[in-house]
């Protein structure tokens, strides 16, 4: 039977002869089985029988076997050395310088040159040593391997080793790879020096017979680069906890942050909350492919807040057309700048309006703070005399006053019921103050002073008595409306009910003086409407000398007129309203 000869891998070795002269062993010369020569192929080489391995193959064995042939022609003797050890080889009957031997199966690839040898005596004129022909072991292919290696693996800018590993036992092993990688080993190693896919073969040998090729991929995938992470700092510390962004800058399969207080979190950009100020730094690594990079990290700045108060030159508390200068006075990481309630930019303000003032400081690394707010109440305020001042020899009321006051005409009640002062008429004015009598209307006149001090005579005698006005209305209103020239604040007051005054020094309230509450008639309010001020209450009591109806009693508008005058008496403040 012939034989298919992929399976047999049977070949057919020719060698040349070389003839050195050879001192060692018993016979003089020597030949090298060489190379493995031609692979037998059916016609022109042998015929190789693989099923039924004897006789019938001229070996004279049962068995997988290899025919060695030494040819050399005078030769009567002759020994082969090889992986068998050294035997004689034996000479056919035929002669004619021919020798044989019979040695086992032997892997081809392993009879490198100088592995067989043939010795032999004599001076032939050539000498051959062949593989005359064979018979291999009958071959189960082993199964196809199923090689794996130790990756996917990570590599960085130095190369690194990549592991392979065979499986399966075998007899022998053939590795081929990238960059002409190749190995025996069962389970080699090579390097890998970039980034990428790798494909390895193998084929492994049992009994002699090779299996078909299996392959495993090794991967090798790229360190990600070392991230550099950010955040959205600085901040200040506006809040408690107050939060910041932490960023990767980077895109990979998976994040691993770490910081201050035990944090830790797999987001991408997650969100921290910080509860003092101070500097936190927070550690990145990147995962992509299986691979984890060096470690980046950002430092998020918590700044804090810088502190501010707000003093005052005086009382906040103060007459209408006083004024108090507010200073902010700030803390912290300087350069600061200013802007406060009312718009202004400056440390300080001068304010003279009522209201609440407050400041936003804002520092060096823009952090704000507002202060608490100042607020600013104005009173009005006014300085007024009595009859009694204005009418006493030696009061505050003096006559150079009085005439200043006067001006060129002063006139109460209305006309025809009227009573006129001219600017030359202080000293009587003076001296016919205070007023007594009931409140009433005036007599039709014009009354005036008829005659100059110290006689000072009235148009209408029933005006005096004991030298003194005899009518108190007029003479309250007359000093109200002294007091009106003197303070023009004094006519925009408004009326209340229950109105509470206290003295002022200049434009502030005197801490040592005692407030005084003083009422107004109902009946006057009513009369007046709403929002009433002490200008309407002046022109109701001119109305009432006058001598118009309709009107509140006339004790009530005397009370209302007096308690002006006398509430506001030197200079005093409005404090209470209700």
């Amino acid at each position: 039977m012939r034989t298919h000869f992929s399976r047999l891998l049977l070949v057919c070795l020719v060698a040349v002869v070389a003839v050195p002269a050879f001192a060692a062993g018993p016979y003089a010369n020597a030949v090298d089985f060489t190379g493995q020569g031609t692979i037998a192929n059916g016609s022109g080489g042998y015929d190789l029988k693989t099923q039924i391995c004897g006789v019938a193959n001229g070996a004279q064995v049962d068995g997988p076997y290899l025919l060695w042939v030494l040819t050399a022609t005078g030769v009567d003797n002759a020994e082969i050395t090889g992986p068998w050890g050294t035997a004689a080889m034996t000479q056919p009957p035929s002669g004619n310088g021919a020798f044989k031997f019979v040695s086992g199966w032997y892997d081809l690839a392993t009879l490198t040159p100088g592995v067989v040898s043939a010795t032999y005596d004599g001076l032939p004129t050539n000498a051959q040593l062949v593989i005359s022909h064979g018979c291999g072991p009958s071959c189960t292919t082993p199964a196809t391997p199923v090689p794996a290696n130790g990756g996917a693996y990570c590599i960085g800018a130095d190369a690194i080793s990549t592991h392979l590993t065979a499986g399966a036992p075998a007899d022998s092993y053939s590795w081929t790879g990238p960059n002409g990688f190749t190995s025996s080993d069962q389970n080699p190693t090579d390097a890998a020096s970039a980034p990428g896919s790798y494909a390895y073969s193998l084929t492994v040998t049992v009994n002699g017979c090779t299996s078909a090729a299996g392959s495993t991929i090794v991967v090798v995938n790229a360190i990600p680069a070392t991230p550099a992470p950010s955040n959205d700092g600085p901040h200040c510390f506006n809040a408690h906890p107050t939060s910041a962004q932490l960023n990767a800058n980077t895109t990979a399969d998976s994040y691993s942050w770490s910081g201050p207080d035990g944090f830790t979190s797999a987001d991408q950009n997650p969100t921290v909350s910080l509860s003092g100020p101070g500097s936190y730094t927070y550690s990145l690594t990147v995962t992509s492919n299986g691979c984890s990079s060096a470690a980046g990290s950002t430092t998020v700045v918590i700044n804090p807040l810088p502190d501010v108060t707000v003093s005052a030159s005086g009382p906040t508390t103060f007459c209408v057309g006083g004024s108090v200068t507010l200073t902010a006075n700030a803390s912290g990481n300087g350069d600061f700048s200013y802007l406060w309630s009312n718009g202004a930019t400056s440390q300080s303000i001068t304010v003279g309006a009522a209201g609440s003032y407050s400041v936003t400081v804002t520092d060096a690394n823009t952090c704000s703070k507002t202060s608490a707010s100042t607020t600013m109440i104005t009173l009005q305020c006014a300085c007024a005399l009595t009859q009694g001042a204005y009418g006493s020899a030696g009061g505050a009321g003096t006559v150079s006053q009085v005439s200043a006051l006067i001006g060129s005409l002063l006139t109460a009640g209305l006309s025809p019921k009227s009573f006129s002062v001219g600017s030359g008429d202080a000293p009587c004015l003076v001296m016919r103050l205070p007023a007594g009598g009931t409140p009433a209307a005036l007599p039709i006149g014009p009354g005036i002073f008829t005659s100059g001090s110290p006689t000072c005579g009235v148009t209408t005698s029933s005006l005096l008595k004991n030298g003194k006005f005899n009518n108190v209305l007029l003479g309250q209103t007359v000093t109200l409306t002294l007091n009106v020239r003197g303070n023009a604040s004094l006519a925009g007051v408004h009326l209340c009910p229950s109105m509470t005054t206290q003295h002022v020094i200049g434009v502030y309230l005197d801490p040592n003086s005692i407030p005084t509450t003083f009422a107004i008639p109902s009946s006057v309010l009513a009369a007046l409407g709403p929002n009433a001020t002490v200008g309407d209450l002046l022109n109701l009591a001119n109305q009432a000398l006058g001598g118009a109806t309709g009107l509140p009693p006339l004790s009530d508008i005397n009370a209302a007129v007096n308690n002006i005058n006398v509430g506001f008496d030197g200079c005093r403040a409005l404090i209470a309203c209700n």
